[in-house]
């Protein structure tokens, strides 16, 4: 029986020892899990640290760069605000050149207006004094008239050939020649006290260098505008 016992003993011993055995190996096993876990937090830790350390680089530099392109923009502010105020000066400098220009223009049509004004107040003098001697000519006229009307010695007035031109005719063409330009006065003298000679010739020397004063006195403000034009210029052929 003792025996029995023993090998009923023995056989839980053993059983025992087993389980002790299959123990131990579960627990290296769970050791080795544990290490193999204590290793993996440990890699976990470092690639946390190293993503918190990338992160803080990276809102370094994004912070830099933020930085640096808030100064960029706040400089290119500036630039299109000096941009701004440069075409706005632009703008005022191109009013005042346009301004200036039409003031240039009416200045210069003024003086064109008032050169025309004293050429016409001169004209205006001289064409006063024109009738002032038209009016004493007038007069004259009248009184010769009458003495023209009065009956005259047909003998009196000698050899057809040899008349000279009427004192009074010869005088009012000279008054008419002072109103014409300087260069053509000796030129129109000629040509008056020629047709003033041709007209005393004739049977009514009087009435006829009269009437020619008269028609040179009307046409002479005309002949003067004439005379004081400039000359057309000639045209280029082109051959």
């Amino acid at each position: 029986m003792a025996h029995l016992d023993l090998v009923r003993d023995l056989d839980r011993a053993r059983r025992r020892a087993s389980a002790l055995a299959n123990d131990l190996n579960l627990a290296s096993d769970l050791a080795r899990d544990l290490a193999r876990a204590s290793s993996l937090a440990n890699v976990l830790d470092l690639a946390s640290d190293r993503a918190n350390d990338l992160a803080n680089d990276l809102a370094n530099d994004l912070a830099n760069d933020l930085a640096s392109d808030l100064d960029l923009a706040s400089d290119l502010a500036n630039v299109l605000d000096l941009a701004s105020d440069l075409a706005s000066d632009l703008a005022n400098v191109l009013d005042l050149a346009r301004d200036l220009a039409r003031d240039r223009a009416s200045s210069r049509a003024r003086a064109r207006d008032l050169a025309r004004a004293r050429d016409l107040v001169s004209d205006l003098h001289r064409a006063r004094g024109l009738v002032a001697q038209l009016e004493d000519c007038c007069v004259h006229a009248h009184m010769i008239g009458r003495r023209l009307e009065e009956p005259r010695d047909v003998a009196g007035g000698g050899a057809a050939g040899g008349r000279e031109p009427w004192a009074v005719a010869v005088r009012l063409t000279g008054w008419l020649v002072r109103v014409l330009p300087v260069g053509d006065r000796a030129v129109y003298r000629e040509v008056y006290e020629s047709e003033l000679f041709d007209l005393a010739q004739t049977a009514r020397p009087r009435w006829a260098q009269f009437a020619y004063a008269v028609r040179s006195t009307v046409k002479v403000v005309s002949l003067r505008r004439a005379l004081r034009m400039p000359a057309p210029q000639p045209r280029r052929q082109n051959w």
